[in-house]
């Protein structure tokens, strides 16, 4: 039987079938089922509900865990040619075109998430999720750009009058996360209890099987200020934190204070350019734009090579956000070609691009617009792909993996 994965999986015999799988799934999601609102009482839910044609919400499962490790993203669409059938227990079987091809579980929640810290404070409330095998900690999810008002008078369209923020974000306004985890906007102190609280936390997560921590949070206007912060919830989590990865997922930070961080504890960094054309960097990522400069965080990144090592510096990119915009790379085969060469310039210098798909969600100055095209993203993970086999770089897999990376695909390959 010819099915959309078999289709797939000849076109793109370069891919492994694992990715070519995945990335279908991430791209064309998987059909509704109202299996799904009932595993979501048990599983990790979506911290958005899904929409029901009849415009009601409800809840449903954020990750699916499948039977070869590897962990995605559920992205429902009424048109997919992806449905699942429920076998025993927790066991699911996914179908393409009615034709089963791989069994899943909907991902638990972490064993943690229903404990407390030792005051009592939820565990759950303390900055910190997991994701399989990665945690990503942050204390300070207020960022700065979302409060930063844009008043140059030749700005006209209504993404750029509202902030400095990206424009695919929709994560960072200041509100009650922040407040209580104690975040002051412009301050890079971490309060002692919410660094006490997210040590406990990180402690239970590595006893239940985690490999990777990745420490991101708010952007701050200051990059000094940012390295300050930084420093700090890494001295202060490196002793509970010594048997895993850390990693720090700042803005490109200063080459003066790399050394720092690194003597602090940190194993790598991962600081993101998000779209590599130049130009559409300033419309993306207007705040990163102004306050730090492309040339900085270039810098920056060769610079962390030569501090942390030829596998330990990573930049993450959201792929289909460089075509949104009027002025951006509206045509596709452009765009394949800006990222590959972004690739390539940065593979050459020993740092790992990690590409991320683009969901438009609502809320973001993106919204509304269209993801990228599933061959597109099928031709640019095979490029990419190929300039590694081509420059001996593979993905290192310390940062994170397949167990762990639910929007990439980079682990797949091994």
């Amino acid at each position: 039987m010819t099915t959309t994965l078999s289709r797939l999986t000849r076109q793109y015999p370069a891919l492994p079938p694992a990715v070519v799988m995945k990335t279908a799934l991430l791209s064309i999601g998987v059909r509704f089922d109202p299996l799904m609102v009932e595993a979501a009482w048990t599983a990790l839910p979506d911290f958005r509900p899904h929409t029901l044609p009849d415009g009601s919400k409800v809840q449903v499962p954020y990750l699916m865990k499948l039977e070869n490790g590897s962990l995605v993203r559920l992205r429902c669409s009424e048109e997919s040619p992806f449905t699942i059938k429920h076998q025993e227990g927790l066991s699911f079987l996914l179908l393409d075109e009615g034709a089963p091809f791989i069994q899943f579980s909907f991902a638990n929640r972490p064993v943690w998430h229903d404990q407390t810290a030792s005051d009592g404070t939820p565990l759950n409330a303390c900055g910190l999720n997991q994701h399989g095998d990665m945690m990503v900690l942050n204390l300070t999810p207020a960022c700065e750009y979302w409060s930063t008002p844009r008043n140059e008078s030749n700005l006209s369209d209504i993404r750029n009058k509202r902030s400095y923020r990206c424009a695919f974000c929709g994560y960072g306004l200041p509100d009650e996360r922040s407040r209580a985890l104690g975040q002051k906007e412009g301050h890079a102190t971490i309060p002692p209890l919410s660094m006490k609280h997210a040590a406990e936390a990180v402690s239970k997560g590595i006893e239940a099987g985690a490999r990777h921590l990745y420490l991101t949070g708010g952007s701050m206007l200051d990059p000094e200020l940012e390295a300050d912060r930084y420093l700090s919830i890494v001295s202060g989590l490196r002793d509970v934190a010594k048997d895993v990865y850390l990693a720090v997922g700042s803005q490109a930070l200063p080459p003066s204070r790399l050394k720092e961080l690194k003597a602090a504890g940190a194993d790598g960094v991962c600081f993101n350019l998000e779209v590599w054309d130049r130009k559409v960097w300033q419309h993306v990522c207007p705040g990163k734009s102004k306050f730090f400069t492309r040339d900085m965080w270039e810098n920056s990144l060769v610079q962390a090579v030569s501090v942390f090592g030829k596998t330990n510096v990573h930049t993450a990119f959201v792929i289909g956000a460089e075509m949104v915009f009027e002025n951006t790379l509206k045509d596709p085969e452009t765009a394949l070609h800006s990222n590959l060469e972004g690739a390539r310039w940065l593979l050459s210098r020993d740092i790992h691009p990690i590409l991320s798909l683009f969901w438009p969600f609502v809320g973001t100055d993106m919204e509304g617009a269209a993801g990228p095209d599933l061959h597109f993203l099928l031709r640019l993970f095979s490029g990419v792909h190929e300039l590694r086999l081509e420059l001996n770089k593979p993905f290192p897999g310390n940062l994170a993996c397949k167990r762990c990376l639910y929007m990439q695909v980079e682990g797949d390959f091994e």
